[in-house]
């Protein structure tokens, strides 16, 4: 019975630490029990636009700006989630508008970025969201299953 208690309460306690990416082998207890030890993703509602966010967007669009000679100016952030792991990897989808353009229409962007907890801040990637996702109300077609299902 005390073996079973011990087991669990190792289950526990590996289910709230964060194994990074690429870490494999710090997972050594995961691994024994053949359980996957993995962070929740958090949404981040009502804090999207706290500056540990914005700061790495500005990094993400900059990044975007300087590989694809382009002047995108961030606007503001839409979604942040974030999963914890010695730091926060954060998925975050902002605006930015184009200096350049004539117009002041703003494109929607998406990056995953890295915050240590060493300080250190990396931009993985930053690229133009797909339009075709449903973005400004639209639905892309047959995207209403429930509708579909009870007809």
């Amino acid at each position: 019975m005390s073996l079973i208690l011990i087991l669990i309460t190792i289950m526990v306690c590996m289910s709230t630490v964060a194994v990074c990416p690429g870490n494999f082998g710090r997972n050594i207890i995961g691994r024994w029990m053949r359980a996957s030890v993995v962070a929740p993703i958090n949404p981040q509602w009502g804090f999207e636009n706290i500056p540990r966010y914005t700061e790495l967007s500005h990094m993400a669009i900059d990044d975007f700006n300087s590989q694809n000679n382009k002047r995108y100016e961030f606007v503001k952030n839409l979604t942040v989630n974030t999963s914890l792991a010695a730091g926060f990897w954060c998925r975050i989808t902002f605006q930015a508008r184009d200096a350049d353009a004539a117009s002041d229409a703003v494109k929607t962007f998406q990056t995953l970025a890295w915050w240590g907890i060493d300080g250190d801040k990396e931009i993985i990637f930053c690229r133009l969201k797909n339009q075709s996702s449903g973005e400004g109300g639209e639905r892309p077609p047959d995207s209403n299953v429930d509708v579909k299902a009870t007809q």
